[in-house]
Parts: C-alpha cells; structure tokens; sequence
C-alpha cells in the first residue's frame, strides 16, 4: 500500500515570512516524496544521523544495534546507503551536504559518501571541538571532538563563501590610503606548488620602479630594478601566485617594498589586500572549528531555555553550529535548507534565527519520526516557542497517510 503526507492543519505555525514544512514519518519516505518535489532545488543539507555507538541509539529492523553485533556497522551503513542516495539527487549542482558524525562511523562513513557523491567531491572533514573539557566516556583518551563531513554536488559549481574574519584577524588590516584600510600579503608562492620545476609559467621577473614603489611585468622606463620569486632560505628558483595576466589587469593592487635579506637590502613584491571588499569579508573556511559557542553543551541550555528540561532531548546539536554551516556557503537569495534527521528542529531554530538577525529568507524542511512523540512534542513545540516570535516564518507539518495528498 502507498503510504502520502497530508497536512495536519492544527498545527500550523504562522508568523508570517518564509513558508517552511515539517515532515512527520520515517525519513526514507519523506525522501522519496521530496525526490518527486524537490528534486535539484535543495541548497544545502545538514544532517546528525545515529552515530551507531551501541547505547541505543541505532535501530536497525525494529531492534536496538548493540556493541557485540558483528554487523553493526554494514547494518549501519545499509541505513544510510539509500537516504544518502536520494539526498544526492536532491541537491542543486552549487549545493553542499554536512553530516555530523563521531568517531564509531567517521571511516565508513568517508568510505560511503566517496562511493555515492565521489571522491572527487569531498570537500574535507571539519573537526569540531565539542566538548570543551573532554568526554570522560572513553576509557583511554579524552575525547575532544566530533566530524562535519562535507561534499558538494558538484566540486566545480559549489560556492563556498569562508567564514568570518575574527577580531585577531581584523586586526590585521592596520595600514591604510585613500582605498580604506588593507594589509600586505607576501606575492611569492609560500605552501603548495611554490618551485619553478611544478609552474614554470609562474617564474618571471617583476619590475619595480625605485622613485614610487610601483610594479610592471614589463622593463621598461621607470621600471629598471627586477625581482624574481627566489626562495630565500634555499635560493631556490619559486613562483608567483598571480600570473602576468592577472598582474597586469590588477597591477594597482600590487606594491614593491625593500626588505632586509640576510645582510642585503633586497626588493619584495606585495598584494595589498584591503579589508573593505565587494559583499562581505570572510576569510577561507578553516578544518577546525574551536569556538566556544559550538560547544555542544550549548545544545542542551537551548533546550532548556525552551522547555524548561534539558533531558526532554539528549545531544541536541548547538544552533550557532547549523548556523556557520549556513553561512559559509554561498547561497541564493531565498535558499532551503534540509535536514531528514532533524531531532529537536535545531536546524529549523537556527534557520529562523538567522532570518531574523539579517532579514533573510531563507526555507528549512524538516523530516523526523514522532517515535515517543518527538515530532508533536519537540521538534513542532521548538519550532513554534515564542522564544522565535521575532523570527518571522510559517511551518506546516504533515504526517503520512494513506490517502493521497496534494502535494505542496
């Protein structure tokens, strides 16, 4: 028998903004409905499935998956195998998938979604600090963080914007003209493919004009001193990190300067990198994320906070979490975000929060079970708590049924 959705329109939240939807039944249905619906049009999914530690927290067939079970992890990963499946197909070709994982299924987990959205597009494998003092569980060692494995759709279409610059960072920029203020970054090749021998196309003279410290990839009147991107502990022929293209097109940003080398006075060639871009300042997206606020204790005063218990959800993820996922991807302007394991509707807080800090409009979709009456109880109340009165957006739940539904 085919099992649809139907909106349960008694608990419909209305705020007024965005309209965003709740899904109540197994998530592998809601995901095959959205496949019908949705296909191609999500912008990001973040997802925190069972992480599969043997206390309860994985059932595989109507049944707990424990410590001993020698299938433990390939009953975990036949699991997740076929929701991952459609979430590719979900995704739009600039989109990205985050999942939150630990330690028991981070291997195969990596294994899995290289077989699926391909190795090519993994993008890395963020480590979170989430326990500030260490999980006193685990026998041996102090266990400090979890996994936010991440791929993109598509590695050459997806936009990942970086993350904020913090106030250490800022601090930085502390020279300035007419242009506003900008710091100095070194031209030559430091990390990465930095000898000739690797970009050979990237070893040419820059010439520098001694009376106003101007450049040009051209000798030329004025312009009679040469520097050469020399490696100086070794003198080993380098490379630049823009090419004469892009030197020539974007030559007002570049800037020689004398330096001491040793006993030499010596010219260097530097990009002035001014704070004050086109959209937002961010700097590239680290693979450790230590602050404070994604302390995963944050989770739980969240919860308290709304409903006045924190043990009403265990391991609630923190909302500042889902909302740095959000925000370093380089989304459209009223995107939707998805998560099929959704818990306590972290994802849908932090989706209203961030609205209502910035006057986005951005969407969620929602998909949980009402196992224990989680859905209803937890995930519907969070969503609707007057604690998100200031965050504008309209949540309709539907439940499955039987009868088949129009679909939204």
């Amino acid at each position: 028998m085919l099992l649809y959705f139907i909106e349960d329109k008694k608990l419909f939240v209305d705020n007024g903004g965005e309209l965003n939807f709740l899904l109540e039944g197994d998530n592998l249905a809601s995901l095959k409905l959205l496949e019908k619906t949705h296909r191609g049009k999500i912008d990001v999914i973040y997802i925190d499935p069972p992480y599969n530690t043997g206390n309860k927290d994985f059932i595989y067939d109507d049944d707990f998956v424990d410590n001993e079970d020698s299938f433990r992890h390939s009953k975990w990963l036949s699991f997740m195998k076929p929701r991952l499946v459609i979430a590719k197909k979900l995704l739009s070709d600039s989109s990205a998938i985050f999942i939150s994982i630990d330690d028991n299924e981070q291997s195969h987990l990596k294994v899995l979604c290289d077989e699926i959205f391909g190795e090519r597009n993994y993008i890395g494998n963020i480590i979170i600090k989430s326990n500030l003092r260490g999980s006193m569980s685990d026998a041996e060692l102090a266990n400090l963080h979890e996994y936010l494995l991440v791929y993109a759709k598509k590695i050459d279409s997806v936009n990942i914007l970086g993350q904020e610059l913090s106030d250490d960072m800022i601090d930085e920029y502390k020279l300035e003209d007419e242009h506003g203020r900008y710091r100095l970054l070194g031209l030559r090749m430091r990390g990465g493919f930095w000898k000739r021998s690797e970009r050979p196309n990237l070893y040419f003279p820059i010439y520098v004009n001694p009376k106003n410290c101007s450049i040009s990839i051209e000798k030329k009147e004025n312009y009679s001193d040469s520097v050469l991107p020399i490696q100086p502990s070794t003198m080993e022929d380098g490379t630049w990190r823009w090419s004469k293209e892009k030197i020539e097109k974007e030559a007002k940003y570049l800037i020689a300067k004398k330096i001491k080398r040793g006993e030499e006075t010596v010219w260097d060639i530097y990009q002035k990198d001014y704070f004050e871009k086109e959209g937002e300042r961010k700097t590239k997206t680290r693979s450790i994320w230590d602050k404070k606020e994604l302390n995963y204790q944050n989770g739980t005063i969240e919860i308290k906070n709304i409903f006045g218990d924190s043990k009403v959800f265990n391991y609630s993820k923190p909302v500042q979490l889902i909302q740095e996922v959000v925000k370093i991807m380089g989304l459209s302007s009223s995107p939707t975000i998805l998560d099929f394991f959704a818990g306590s509707g972290t994802t849908g807080h932090a989706v209203l929060k961030l609205n209502a800090e910035d006057g986005g409009h951005r969407k969620f979709i929602l998909c949980t079970n009402n196992e224990n009456n989680i859905c209803r109880d937890i995930t519907y109340q969070r969503l609707k708590n007057r604690n998100h009165r200031k965050a504008q957006g309209q949540v309709k739940i539907f439940r499955r049924s039987p009868r088949k539904p129009k679909i939204f």
